[in-house]
């Protein structure tokens, strides 16, 4: 709270005058005459929709693994707003294709029978020759659970280990103030 004193003698410089009643006596005499002082009091408080939910990033992956022929498939969560956000950091020896996708896509394309490439035109959350990168995404809420799948991009042979960490914004508190999801 701030309390300003303008004197209407001078209202182009704030008056201190008052403050010596609250600093003491000893204060008083360093400003000039004490004058009648009317106090109007405004409140700038929230009225409405005052209660809102509160997010918090939160790590949900954080693996060294051995990188194969096979995707690595991640079932992440279902979010519980549209546009929640992901951050993926990704370091790997290899090239790398990283995709969030709803699960039911992710595991046509682990059964082969979606194609990756079909896979990722459907989706904006997607990154291809990925070694060392951090990126964003978002969710939306109508395409339910989500699941992170990570291919190598390139034929390889040895052991080689890739470092994936995920962290998402997700709702702490007041969360049952989030708007319902979609109807399926």
């Amino acid at each position: 709270m701030v309390i300003t004193f303008r004197d209407e003698r001078r209202p182009q410089k704030p008056a201190v005058t008052a403050i010596g009643v609250i600093l003491g006596p000893g204060a008083q005499r360093l400003m000039s005459s004490v004058n009648d002082l009317r106090i109007q009091y405004y409140s700038w408080s929230c009225v409405n929709n005052c209660v809102q939910p509160e997010f918090d990033w939160r790590r949900i992956l954080n693996e060294k693994y051995e990188v194969t022929t096979a995707p690595k498939v991640y079932s992440l969560m279902t979010p519980d707003h549209d546009g929640q956000e992901l951050s993926v950091k990704i370091k790997s020896p290899i090239p790398l294709t990283v995709a969030l996708l709803p699960s039911h896509l992710a595991d046509q394309v682990y059964d082969k029978s979606v194609s990756l490439t079909d896979a990722l035109s459907q989706t904006g959350c997607k990154e291809r020759g990925v070694q060392s990168m951090n990126f964003n995404c978002t969710f939306n809420v109508a395409n339910g659970t989500q699941t992170l799948f990570i291919a190598p991009d390139i034929a390889f042979s040895g052991h080689r280990k890739a470092n994936i960490e995920v962290h998402t914004v997700k709702c702490v508190d007041h969360c049952d103030l989030l708007p319902p999801p979609p109807n399926p």
